[in-house]
């Protein structure tokens, strides 16, 4: 059997989704101290049980994990730093691309990251032919 195109981002989609519940397990804690209660909801970071603020699936142990969100989180607060060092607010979305870029596994990021490329290049010699196409036509329009 030869090899699907479509058959990494499944065996990506089948390792998260199996890593979900270990880290989605305080959800159901704090539905059963919900329903235990008489009062109102209050939230966890309120709760004075000890309960644990990350998910049992963030620990130390995890570096490959931590390692790259620190990129993440570098990459997109330096590109706010230039963003707000230059004042070009037009120029934001390179924050949202340093964060939609990181994805889960490198072969997400390299298509999302030449996905991003390939809009912002499209993008830009839609407006540059359309200064130089409908603009000179408009204003000769005007003239006459």
């Amino acid at each position: 059997m030869r090899d699907l195109p479509l058959l990494p981002p499944l065996v990506d989609m089948e390792r998260a989704l199996a890593e979900m519940p270990p880290a989605l397990v305080f959800l159901d804690r704090g539905a059963d101290r919900a329903q235990d209660s008489a009062g109102p909801l209050s939230s966890p970071l309120e709760s004075s049980d000890g309960g644990r603020f990350f998910t049992p699936a963030c620990s130390l142990s995890t570096r490959r994990d931590l390692r790259f969100a620190a990129q993440v989180s570098l990459a997109a607060m330096s590109c706010y730093l230039i963003v707000t060092g230059l004042r070009w607010p037009g120029i934001f979305t390179a924050v949202v691309t340093c964060v939609i870029v990181g994805q889960s596994s490198f072969g997400a990021t390299v298509q999302k990251a030449a996905l991003r490329l390939a809009g912002a290049v499209v993008g830009g010699l839609v407006g540059l032919l359309a200064i130089l196409l409908v603009v000179p036509t408009s204003t000769a329009c005007r003239r006459s």
